[in-house]
Parts: structure tokens; C-alpha cells; sequence
């Protein structure tokens, strides 16, 4: 019933406005079902919220600062704790072939991190 609703709605949508749709619904079923973590969400909807601290210095040049300045505030997330290290010590290998990837959703998470995938 859920995907035939999806395909409906879908068909009056542009193709640009799908992936919108598809992530309001995942995030409006995972909240239903009590599978969400508020903390997560207000992240991945807002990228955190910044309190004028100093930033480390950007090791990248391919970061803009935006994206910089919210991996730096990741860190401090439940599931998150360490991975601002990991990208530290590995942000000209692993990260930035990742970044470059024309299928970055397809793209193998270091073991560490593999519980992150359905995140």
C-alpha cells in the first residue's frame, strides 16, 4: 500500500522534487515507528547549529567551508563520536575518493563506520 502511495504522489511530482518526497516520507515512517533519533534528524535537516566557535583548520581544499564546518559538528552526535578523528587521518585516501564518486550511496563505509549506512 506505502509504495503504491509513493508511486502515485510520485507521478505528479518533477523529477527533482522526488528525493524531497522520498526522504520526508522515510523520516515520517521512522518517527512513526519510533526508529529515529530527534538528534539525527535535526542534523541531517539543519546541519547543526554552530555557536561561533573556532574551526580547525580545514586540512581539504575540496570542502567548502560549510560542509567543513558541519563535519566538524558531527563529532559530537550519538554514533558519531570519533568520526571527525577518522576523517582527519584519512581525508586524502578514503574520503576523498568517496567525495569524487559519481555513486557515493554505493560507496563501501569503513567497517567502523558501517553501522552509519541506513543513517
Amino acid at each position: 500500500m506505502l509504495e503504491s502511495l509513493y508511486r502515485n504522489i510520485c507521478r505528479s511530482l518533477f523529477e527533482r522534487h522526488k528525493p524531497i518526497f522520498a526522504a520526508l516520507l522515510t523520516i515520517k515512517i521512522k518517527e512513526m515507528n519510533n526508529t529515529l533519533n530527534a538528534d539525527h534528524k535535526a542534523f541531517l535537516l539543519t546541519g547543526g547549529v554552530s555557536l561561533g566557535g573556532q574551526l580547525p583548520e580545514n586540512p581539504t581544499k575540496w570542502l567548502l567551508e560549510k560542509q567543513w564546518s558541519e563535519l566538524t559538528r558531527l563529532d559530537k552526535l550519538e554514533g558519531f563520536e570519533g568520526y571527525f578523528q577518522h576523517f582527519m587521518d584519512n581525508h586524502d585516501g578514503f574520503y576523498k575518493d568517496w567525495y569524487d564518486s559519481s555513486n557515493p550511496q554505493d560507496f563501501p563505509m569503513p567497517d567502523k563506520w558501517k553501522h552509519l549506512d541506513k543513517f
